[in-house]
C-alpha cells in the first residue's frame, strides 16, 4: 500500500488539482446565472461528473495500481476504461449511501502545507 501511495501520489495530486479547478469554474459559471435552462442543466451535469471524478481520485483503493482519469497513453484501451468505470461507480455508490469515510491520505511528498503551518 505504501509503495502505491508513494508511486501515484504525484499523479493523484495533479488530477485532484485539475478537477478542483474545473469544479470551481463550473460553480462560477452556474453562479453567474447568465446561462439558459438547457445550458444550466448541462453545466450541472458536468459539475456532478467532476465531483464524482474527484471522489474517484480521493478514494481510489490504495492496494491497486492507480488508473488515471486523464491518461497520456492507453487512452483507448477498453479494458482499462471498463475497470476505471467500475471502480468509479463503486466509489460513487458508496458516497451516495454515506459509507465512504474520509479520504485516504497519501504518504508521498509534502505538497500541501499543514493546517498549523497556514495559521502561523
Amino acid at each position: 500500500e505504501k509503495l502505491n501511495s508513494r508511486k501515484y501520489h504525484g499523479v493523484k495530486f495533479f488530477e485532484r488539482r485539475k478537477l478542483e479547478r474545473r469544479i470551481e469554474s463550473l460553480k462560477r459559471k452556474l453562479g453567474d446565472g447568465s446561462s439558459g435552462g438547457g445550458e444550466a442543466e448541462r453545466l450541472e451535469e458536468q459539475l456532478r461528473t467532476a465531483e464524482h471524478d474527484r471522489l474517484y481520485v480521493l478514494h481510489f483503493p490504495r492496494n491497486k495500481k492507480y488508473l488515471s482519469l486523464f491518461p497520456s497513453s492507453d487512452a483507448d484501451n477498453e479494458a482499462v476504461a471498463k475497470l476505471r468505470k467500475k471502480i468509479r461507480d463503486r466509489i460513487v455508490r458508496q458516497a451516495e449511501a454515506g459509507k465512504l469515510g474520509p479520504p485516504e491520505e497519501d504518504e508521498g511528498g509534502d505538497d500541501e502545507p499543514e493546517a498549523a503551518e497556514l495559521e502561523a
